[in-house]
């Protein structure tokens, strides 16, 4: 089933049309999150389980694809690659794919591959989807394992986000005692966010990912020296009520921090904002960060909720679901 709640890019819909034809058992759903740029996600029929999610985006002219969890590697292979010849031959669009390994050996991994333009990973001709997603690696995971990999039951852990905020804290502090010139720049932190997929299922348990790791964003004020990391500064969240799960050798999960600079000043909330509009327009590193839901980690507000998710989160509560 294809259910279009709107939509303001054309292909859109065809790239709604080529998940469904790939994988007839999903719920496909196409959904505005501002103009010139739409969300698509899918979910099972039966179980409401969430597999797939997309961004077309016209502003930044790429197709951003993430790809987490189904059990059947060839038939997301066949879709891939159909989806690229959207993307580049109908939209002259970039396409990437979240969480992508190689089927050849080589010195770590990408978690993007992307064709187009501006690209990623462009050496890799073939790939299989596998590292970071359990769920179709070569080695099949029993299915025990792969549900305490992705945990829903976090938010049930007292002081979940306190509990985030002060590992975040501590690997800011290990960060910068390594650059004790720069060591003051911890005074021109604004504040720290939760974003992508933990926001996402703080936000939203029932139609979220789950919790696979933690990501959070640390924002410094617009005059610091401070622009941001080349890669996450990933550490062990050392947060043992989060789960142990087999995936990572039991040990707990990964906290990947990231920094950004704001880009206008005034409150927390306004100064993230103007950053989450000017990342989706002008970065395309960035531009998917709207996304998802963003949470102030120190005052535990919910400062942004993308459109997409208020239209399908309200689609759904009309249907009972919610």
């Amino acid at each position: 089933m294809i259910e279009v709640l709107d939509y303001s890019v054309e292909k859109s819909l065809s790239f709604a049309e080529c998940l469904q034809k790939c994988f007839p058992e999903l719920d496909v759903y196409v959904i505005t999150d501002i103009p010139g740029e739409d969300h698509i996600y899918a979910r099972v029929s039966e179980t409401k389980v969430p597999i797939f999610d997309m961004l077309v985006s016209l502003a930044r002219k790429y197709v951003f694809l993430w790809y987490y969890t189904y059990p059947d590697s060839q038939r997301g292979i066949d879709m891939v690659e159909k989806m690229k010849i959207i993307a580049l031959q109908d939209m002259n669009c970039d396409f990437a794919v979240k969480f992508p390994e190689v089927t050849v050996k080589k010195e770590g991994w990408p978690s993007i591959v992307r064709w187009g333009r501006t690209e990623a990973g462009k050496k890799l001709e073939k790939y299989i989807i596998k590292k970071g997603n359990i769920f179709l690696e070569n080695d099949p995971k029993s299915p025990e394992v792969i549900w305490d990999y992705r945990n829903y039951e976090w938010l049930k852990v007292p002081g979940a986000l306190k509990l985030i905020l002060t590992s975040a804290k501590r690997m800011m502090e290990e960060y910068f005692s390594r650059y004790s010139k720069k060591s003051y720049e911890l005074s021109n932190i604004t504040c720290y966010t939760l974003y992508a997929g933990c926001a996402f299922s703080y936000v939203f348990p029932q139609i979220s990912f789950g919790m696979r790791d933690i990501d959070v964003n640390v924002f410094f004020k617009k005059d610091s020296s401070i622009c941001g990391f080349r890669a996450a500064f990933t550490r062990e969240c050392g947060i043992e009520d989060f789960g142990t799960p087999a995936y990572f050798g039991h040990k707990t999960r990964w906290l990947d921090v990231m920094v950004n600079r704001c880009v206008s000043d005034g409150d927390n909330k306004k100064c993230i904002l103007d950053y989450l509009e000017y990342a989706r327009r002008g970065s395309d590193r960035w531009a998917t960060i709207s996304q998802r839901p963003v949470i102030i980690l120190e005052t535990e507000e919910v400062v942004y909720i993308p459109n997409w998710l208020k239209k399908f989160s309200d689609y759904l509560k009309k249907k009972g679901e919610q």
